[in-house]
């Protein structure tokens, strides 16, 4: 055993419906809709971030969303290469833009600080719509 896998104290699995405000079957949506195949991979660090932060929580609400989600989809996702790197021309009203929009925005959103806060947010404005 590690000294970090030493150092986390294990947590009961018991799920949590509700954190921040938002119950998980309206996170496990709106990470369905925004991201697709992708939306476990986004549970997945949320709650990587919460168990990393300590914070038990948001670690049982994130990591149940994330069971759910490889539940509802247990296929493995592979991002296609970006229209730009394979050499095809881009239109504005072309599938590859947007492909590579979403790609920058999960590329970028895992590469930031506070993961879950951000999700939330976006669920809020989401719901707030």
């Amino acid at each position: 055993m590690s000294e970090l896998s030493a150092a986390l104290p294990s947590l009961p699995l018991l799920p949590v419906e509700v954190c921040d405000g938002i119950h998980a079957a309206v996170a496990f949506e709106v990470l369905r809709d925004l991201y697709g195949l992708q939306a476990a991979t986004i549970a997945a660090w949320c709650a990587i971030e919460a168990r990393t932060q300590g914070d038990d929580v948001r670690y049982r609400f994130w990591f149940g969303v994330f069971c759910d989600l490889r539940k509802a989809s247990p296929v493995f996702s592979l991002m296609l290469p970006s229209a730009s790197k394979i050499g095809l021309p881009l239109s504005k009203d072309d599938d590859f833009q947007t492909a590579e929009n979403t790609r920058g925005d999960l590329d970028r959103l895992l590469g930031s600080r506070d993961i879950g806060v951000s999700i939330i947010r976006e669920i809020r404005s989401i719901i707030e719509n």
